[in-house]
């Protein structure tokens, strides 16, 4: 199972965090190794994930029970879940592949502008979406999800062969995964306990995911009463078009996965760990956005809505924005501090001697 040994590869890295430590990930051979040995597994949850991530979107544009409500509790729940998944992993994989910054800022740029070309399919919905008679835009739906399950499929297998290709260049051997060993449930659930304690006191990591609850409340309170909310100020005046932009802080995450890879002296970097840990510590802003927004204008009352409503628009960034502030300006993975964590990053991943 992809799933079950990929989070044993990483339940196990867990307990390797002393320096004495013997093992095969220690050897030259993994030293030598230019990308994170994560890669691989990262780009294979990747095209293994993809397809179901694809069949999940399906799950809500197609009827196949007379209960809607259990289809659409069923498909968010695949949706939601496979995201998450995929979510973490890509996100991953800017850490295994670009050991500098340099190279995770142009992976991110690169990343950015192929969003901004996927996200054309959003028109396109908007043209073919037609209530009374919706087989086009179920056409466009089929077609859009096994376009992207085969872009899933090949850009992970391609990704995986050329992160295997570097390894067995580099260390001049077969290094081809293996199999993690088996590991005991109860010691994989002391191991996650000891990693949450240690994100728990790390101080950079808590004021992370302060600053990223908030922000993940922030556009969720946007995305769901944004649009309400001006169209009681400005009426008919406001475009259907009008969309939001969220931006996710993937390269601050990259910045404490090396911090944590330093501190805890790892054998290799926790990448997808960190990512998943800091995307569960801003889960709750997904279901406050909604609960605190609906309070609020529930209390408002029909009479002073429009007030109440400008109000809202006014408060919530200005408070989310001072919260983010106070969280930055405590935050101390920055300037010379990033540098010496990058450096020493850099300096652990150099080729070794042979007497180790």
């Amino acid at each position: 199972n992809n799933t079950r040994t990929h989070t044993t590869q990483a339940a196990h890295t867990l307990s390797l965090t002393t320096p004495n430590t013997r093992t095969h990930l220690h050897t030259p051979a993994a030293q030598l190794t230019r990308t994170s040995p994560n890669a691989p597994a990262d780009s294979r949850a990747v095209s293994h994930g993809g397809p179901l991530f694809c069949g999940a979107f399906l799950l809500f544009w197609f009827p196949w029970t007379e209960h809607v409500a259990l289809q659409f509790a069923v498909a968010l729940i695949a949706y939601d879940g496979l995201l998450s998944y995929m979510d973490v992993n890509h996100s991953a994989l800017l850490v295994d592949l670009a050991p500098t910054e340099a190279e995770r800022a142009r992976y991110v740029q690169a990343n950015a502008i192929f969003s901004a070309i996927g996200s054309a399919s959003v028109f396109v919905s908007f043209v073919l979406w037609d209530p009374e008679a919706i087989g086009q835009f179920q056409l466009m739906c089929v077609v859009m999800a096994a376009l992207c399950a085969v872009g899933f499929v090949l850009c992970g297998r391609e990704l995986r062969e050329q992160c295997m290709h570097i390894k067995k260049m580099d260390a001049g051997e077969d290094v081809n995964e293996r199999p993690s060993k088996a590991m005991s449930p109860l010691r994989m659930v002391r191991i996650w306990g000891i990693f949450l304690g240690q994100m728990l006191a790390n101080r950079n990591f808590m004021l992370f995911s302060g600053l990223h609850l908030v922000q993940v409340f922030h556009c969720h309170f946007n995305s769901n009463f944004f649009p309400l909310m001006l169209s009681r100020l400005l009426g008919g005046h406001i475009s259907r078009s009008l969309q939001g932009t969220c931006k996710l802080l993937g390269l601050v995450i990259s910045d404490l996965v090396d911090e944590d890879y330093i501190l805890r002296r790892r054998a290799h970097p926790l990448s997808a760990l960190i990512f998943g840990a800091a995307a569960l510590f801003a889960k709750p802003g997904q279901t406050i956005a909604p609960l605190l927004g609906t309070t609020a204008l529930d209390r408002i009352g029909a009479a002073g809505i429009q007030q109440g409503v400008f109000y809202l628009l006014v408060l919530v960034p200005l408070c989310c924005g001072a919260v983010q502030l106070l969280c930055w300006a405590a935050f101390s993975l920055r300037g010379d501090a990033l540098h010496a964590v990058q450096h020493k990053v850099l300096s652990r991943s150099r080729p070794k001697s042979m007497d180790m």
